[in-house]
């Protein structure tokens, strides 16, 4: 009960000495818990909160000084608990380490030194609960140390742990990326989370613990449904929003501090927690347009903070020690009113002032994109770092660098802003050298040549080119795509011819009276593994001579056929047709090179008139 008191005053305390110090007096004070406007009431020497059920609830205060002036209200949240008896002094007390709960130490009511003699470097933590003499056992109380060596500075952070619900001996490692905690198994109810970091150096930071709660859902929501709001603390009044965009009126608050509540209603029907946001109404009937004066401090330090002006200026860091720091400005504006500070904190390393320093190497990156650092040894550089912004989209873009000395420490990062124009493919010089290409059973991809000014441009650097239907005869598609600094695109075709197939008639011979016999033909000129399988149709073999037809010569001629890649050449056989004759077989053992006409006559050489003979006993044509 005593606490509860204590949490009541407090908050009458922060009203009633905010409007005292202004010079003024108290002429009404008036109270509501929970929220519930509604049913305030006048605050007097005591508040009666033997109505209120045991669990969480919130006492909010509203005064009026002697002007007729009302503050804003002031509320804080306080706990009834049910207890069954008084305690009046401590019975026990237990403590362990690492959470190691099971090896707990009793220690007694009176003071205790705990022994850290066999624990090693690293992070630890001291767990201690206390026991009144009605018998009930306080929330433990946990504490973290830092048991350590420090030989080196840290630059970066190697490894990262973290624990739920204060079971460090459960700890997981998370590494130095990005990480999933997996929270399926945790029950409904209030929990923390605690994460500590290991640097490069093999220190553990200081655990940082956040809570959250879980909770039951009958479903699972999707959408914002419905938002309220209220202003200073006036649930009562408050107003609905919608769950779009909306503009809130504040044309009738007066000057001061005011605060703003808002909660969100999902399409389960739950609402969430509500957030407030304090803000603060100046009594302002000018507008500003310019910044009329800056001011610093450093480390905090309010009190002694310097005015800059408004144009650049250098300060001077050189009386700080080694160690982390902060730098705090306020910017005023030309009708007198000052902004919020911000504060940006930065690390002053310690240097070895016997050896030299000199800059040794380079980094940079563009717009917070750590992933595609560019870094390199200065001395190679000579002076010039080359910085490629080939890959960057076109618009407004930041280059941050920074420099490392030769003791291993980097510089703060500086920031230049500049503008990516890129240049449309379209207004460059662009020539294809040859657009007619014959069939080759292959992909045709002719390059071109492009040239901005006196460069030419590289392929997949400065463009990319598409093709399509450019393996078959017919009308092909380049599609020139800029890359990098170029955009827009080219699109310009190129033709496909036919090869040509030459199609030879076989020569034949036959007998006269015979039936002619098959008529084939030879293909030559086919393109990569092509054959007779992707032609539409085959040419066809023909000739005017019959069974009937007389002892002579006669055409084998080719047409017809069908390719969707390849022209025909035709080229002409020849079917001889030989006269019968008596002489069947013609042998003679002692004959090595005997020639007979077909009517039987012998010839004393080889003939030299084309035609049919019978040499050593086989008919033979000679040509």
């Amino acid at each position: 009960m005593n606490r509860l008191r204590y949490v009541l005053l407090a908050a009458v305390s922060v009203v009633c000495t905010a409007v005292m110090g202004q010079g003024k007096s108290i002429t009404e004070r008036i109270y509501w818990f929970d929220g519930d406007y509604a049913s305030s009431a006048s605050l007097g020497a005591s508040v009666d909160i033997s109505s209120l059920a045991v669990g969480m609830h919130s006492f909010t205060i509203w005064v009026k000084d002697s002007e007729g002036v009302w503050s804003s209200p002031v509320t804080r949240f306080f706990v009834v608990s049910a207890m069954p008896d008084v305690a009046s002094e401590v019975a026990e007390r237990e403590c362990w380490l690492d959470g190691n709960i099971a090896g707990r130490t009793t220690l007694g009511p009176s003071e205790a030194i705990v022994d850290l003699g066999e624990l090693g470097q690293g992070m630890h933590s001291f767990s201690m609960r206390v026991k009144d003499d009605v018998g009930v056992w306080s929330a433990p109380v946990t504490k973290f140390f830092l048991i350590e060596t420090m030989p080196d500075v840290a630059s970066e952070v190697s490894a990262r742990e973290c624990w739920l619900d204060g079971n460090i001996a459960g700890r997981t490692t998370l590494g130095p990326s990005e990480a999933i905690v997996d929270l399926g198994e945790l029950g409904k109810g209030l929990h923390s989370f605690t994460m500590r970091v290991k640097d490069d150096v093999g220190v553990w930071s200081a655990p940082v613990t956040k809570f959250f709660l879980i909770e039951t859902m009958p479903d699972v929501a999707s959408e914002v449904a419905e938002r309220e709001y209220w202003l200073d603390g006036d649930f009562a009044g408050r107003s609905t929003l919608g769950a779009s965009e909306a503009i809130i009126d504040l044309g009738e608050q007066l000057p001061g501090m005011h605060s703003f509540t808002m909660r969100v209603r999902d399409d389960v029907n739950v609402w969430s927690a509500p957030v407030t946001k304090y803000f603060i109404i100046d009594n302002v009937t000018e507008e500003a347009t310019e910044v009329a004066e800056r001011e610093y401090w450093l480390d905090g330090d309010f009190a002694n903070r310097t005015p800059l002006g408004t144009s650049e200026a250098v300060i001077d860091l050189g009386e700080l020690g080694k160690g982390m720091h902060s730098f705090t400005m306020r910017l005023k504006n030309d009708v007198g009113v000052w902004s919020s500070p911000v504060t940006k904190y930065f690390f002053i390393a310690p240097i070895d002032e016997t050896q030299a320093v000199t800059l040794t190497q380079y980094a940079y990156w563009f717009d917070d994109d750590i992933t595609r650092v560019q870094n390199g040894p200065l001395e190679a550089a000579s002076g010039i770092i080359p910085v490629s912004i080939k890959h960057l989209d076109e618009g407004r873009h930041a280059l941050k660098w920074t420099v490392g000395d030769s003791h291993g420490h980097w510089s703060a990062a500086a920031v230049d802003s500049f503008d990516v124009v890129h240049l449309p493919l379209t207004e460059m010089k662009f020539d294809l050298a040859e657009r007619t290409f014959e069939y080759s059973a292959e992909d045709i991809e002719p390059e071109p040549t492009i040239i901005d000014g006196d460069e030419t441009l590289v392929r997949d650097e400065d463009y990319e080119i598409l093709y399509a239907d450019n393996r078959n005869a017919g009308t092909a598609t380049m599609n020139v795509r800029g890359l990098g600094f170029y955009k827009d695109s080219i699109q310009t075709d190129f033709t496909i011819t036919k090869a040509p197939l030459t199609v030879k008639a076989d020569d034949k011979v036959k007998e006269q009276g015979e039936e002619n016999p098959e008529l084939t033909f030879t293909i030559e000129g086919w393109k990569g593994n092509d054959d007779e399988s992707v032609l539409g149709a085959l040419p066809v073999a023909t000739t005017t001579a019959t069974a009937d037809s007389p002892a002579g010569m006669y055409d084998i001629l080719i047409n017809g056929g069908e390719a969707l890649n390849y022209t025909f050449i035709y080229v002409s056989g020849v079917l001889t047709i030989e006269e019968q004759v008596g002489i069947d077989d013609v042998s003679d053992d002692s004959a090595d090179d005997e020639w007979y006409t077909l009517a039987g006559q012998k010839l004393d050489r080889k003939p030299t008139k084309a035609g049919i003979y019978i040499h050593n006993g086989r008919k033979v044509l000679v040509k």
